[in-house]
């Protein structure tokens, strides 16, 4: 209690300061002790963007990167959990040796599947048993009805309006004019290049054949009718007959001003485009427009 001839006891040095001490010391010792302590090397997955939105039998993709915390040395493999059976989710590259990297994630919606949002678990497992997840969400949305669609119904709307004395118009016709007038998009010039990492050189697909130990493609291509914004442009992948991978090119298509041509990789790890027979489809919003089939022999 104070008076006074005497201080407040909160504010006597000789009270205060050695109340002050031990609460210093342990702060002090705290803060040693974490830093002092070993960081465990471990791994983190994310996802970008974490939603997507497409129609059924159509295809999304996403961006999945992991990594490397406090110097982990372990390769992360990356998988889902379950999901519909109506989505078919593919990784590429699935994972890399003890390195941190990114990884495009296709998901290849069945025709049959309904609208909705599903939500899929991506699982990161590195080498030494660790795992981590995230998760991406993909709206599926019915087809919207096209502009060409709805030209066509105002066409057989004015028809059936047509006054007499005045020559009427069929669906037929309209169709037939329409169809005139639409351009279909095509691919032409295709051009493959291989490349290999452990020689650094490009080599020109020869007789339909690559006898080099091919890791990744450099294409060149031209565009008819085709708007990289607006349409999507696909490449679905086949080995040996069976469906490899599906992947977006749109983002990945760069223009040559000076030869006039679009031009894009695709890039695996070493060993990744193996002997045997190789089949690239070209599609556009979901239309077949061309189709290159080539075979990688081993170096004789």
């Amino acid at each position: 209690m104070s008076n006074k001839d005497k201080r407040p006891w909160y504010k006597d040095p000789k009270i205060i300061i050695p109340a002050i001490i031990p609460i210093i010391t342990i702060i002090i010792g705290t803060l040693f002790t974490l830093w002092m302590s070993p960081r465990t090397p471990d791994f983190r997955i994310s996802v970008s963007p974490l939603t997507g939105q497409t129609h059924p039998g159509g295809i999304e993709q996403t961006m999945v990167t992991v990594k490397h915390i406090y110097k982990y040395k372990y390769p992360v493999t990356l998988s889902t959990g379950e999901h519909s059976t109506g989505l078919r989710v593919t990784f590429m590259p699935v994972g890399e040796p003890s390195r941190p990297y990114s990884s495009t994630m296709t998901v290849d919606v069945g025709s049959d599947v309904k609208e909705g949002a599903y939500t899929v678990e991506i699982i990161g497992i590195g080498g030494d048993g660790k795992e981590h997840t995230c998760k991406y969400v993909l709206n599926i949305k019915p087809v919207s009805v096209t502009e060409e669609t709805a030209e066509i119904t105002t066409k057989e709307e004015v028809t059936e309006e047509t006054t007499e004395g005045v020559e009427e118009t069929t669906l037929d016709e309209t169709l037939e004019e329409e169809t005139v007038e639409q351009k279909e998009p095509s691919i032409t010039e295709l051009e493959f290049l291989g490349y290999n990492a452990k020689t650094d050189r490009y080599y020109v697909l020869q007789d339909d054949t690559f006898k080099e130990n091919i890791t990744s493609f450099g294409i060149t291509l031209d565009l008819e009718n085709i708007d990289i914004k607006e349409d999507t442009i696909t490449v679905s992948t086949y080995f040996n007959g069976i469906l490899d991978d599906v992947i977006k090119i749109n983002d990945e298509l760069k223009y040559d001003n000076e030869f006039g041509f679009y031009s894009f990789g695709i890039i695996r790890g070493a060993g990744g485009y193996k002997e045997g027979i190789w089949k690239f489809i070209f599609k556009v919003n979901e239309q077949e427009v061309e189709t290159i089939e080539f075979s990688v022999e081993p170096v004789e």
